[in-house]
């Protein structure tokens, strides 16, 4: 078995990856999360939301939730736009 997993590895680097077991305790969006449901928070106000990073690493994480991004940039808005339409029509 540790064959196999030394062949997994190097593999994987070899492709400029690694993988990791996952960590609730160490990971910062899994904490989050955990404190958003603990919470009962099922709103959250993004204030200088930017292109929307932030959006997409609550949505990548299972937030489920209304957001209301603002973004007073005219570029960076235009993007963060963008962004709220691919999520809205599921892409």
């Amino acid at each position: 078995m540790n064959s196999l997993k030394q062949t997994i590895k190097h593999t994987l680097r070899s492709l400029g990856l690694e993988l990791h077991r996952f960590s609730p305790a160490s990971s910062k969006s899994a904490r989050l999360m955990a404190c958003l449901d603990h919470c009962g928070i099922n709103m959250v106000l993004d204030i200088g939301a930017n292109e929307g990073q932030f959006g997409e690493e609550l949505r990548a994480g299972g937030y489920k939730g209304g957001m209301v991004s603002f973004e007073p940039m005219a570029e960076a808005h235009n993007k963060l736009l963008l962004c709220s339409e691919a999520i809205r029509n599921g892409r």
